[in-house]
Formats: structure tokens, sequence, C-alpha cells
């Protein structure tokens, strides 16, 4: 008896292991709530790894229309990396560009994982939105 459990374990180990891996869903951008969440086919969906600026920020109004110009012209495809409710958190490309990297990177979203440090580092260096050190100074 335990050479037939033991075989079935054997047996169900490979098949778990390559269970195939779920594909990226692709979505109709519709509106921008802040810089880390939208509305795509009629889902709120929270961009993964990404922390939206302060509304009273006056670069969060730069943050939702570079994050609206970037999901109008593209097509969003995302990975759903967990679901609170009827809101879903979701690792999203444009056109195969990784959403939240590019926010973070231009300093108008802040890395909320580890994941987006290195581009949070290189928006600092940068001086880039945000991170600039006379922001809101006229031109």
């Amino acid at each position: 008896m335990r050479a037939v459990l033991l075989l079935l374990l054997f047996l169900t180990i490979p098949v778990c292991a390559f269970a195939a891996p779920q594909e990226p869903q692709t979505l109709t951008f519709e509106e921008v709530i802040d810089g880390a969440t939208i509305v795509a086919s009629g889902k709120t969906v929270a961009l993964w790894g990404v922390k939206a600026l302060d509304p009273a920020d006056p670069a969060s109004f730069a943050a939702n229309l570079y994050l609206e110009t970037m999901l109008k012209r593209g097509v969003l495809s995302c990975d759903e990396m967990s679901a609170n409710g009827d809101r879903q958190v979701m690792h999203c490309y444009s056109d195969g560009a990784d959403v939240g990297s590019l926010m973070v990177q231009m300093g108008l979203a802040r890395a909320a994982d580890p994941y987006y440090q290195a581009e949070e580092a290189y928006a600092q260096a940068q001086h880039r939105g945000i991170w600039h050190p006379r922001r809101g100074t006229p031109l």
C-alpha cells in the first residue's frame, strides 16, 4: 500500500510543476483614477509595485496625464498578481513596456515594492519628476 501511495505522489509532482502559467489578459483602457490605479475592461486595476503620488502634489496631474497618454496609445496586457474584492492588482505592460517601471523611472510614482527600487534610484539620480530639486518653479 505504501508503495502505491509513493508512486502516486511521484506521478503527481511533475504534473503540478508543469501546470500552465496564467496567460496575460489583454484589457481595454478606460480611465486613470490616479498614478497607480486605472479602469480597464470594466475592472479597477491597481498597478503592481507602484504607489501613486498624493493628489495634492502638483506632479500628480502630470503623472495621471502621462499614464493616460501611454495607455491610450498601446495594447494593454496585464498579469494578475492578486485580487481584493472588485480591485485587482496587476503587473501591466503597454506595447510590451512595463507600465509601473516607466512611471517610477519618470519620477511620476513611487516604488511600493522592492522590485522597482532600481528605477526609483535612477529617477532620483536623474532628478526626474518628484525628485526634481526645484519642482513647481515657473519655466
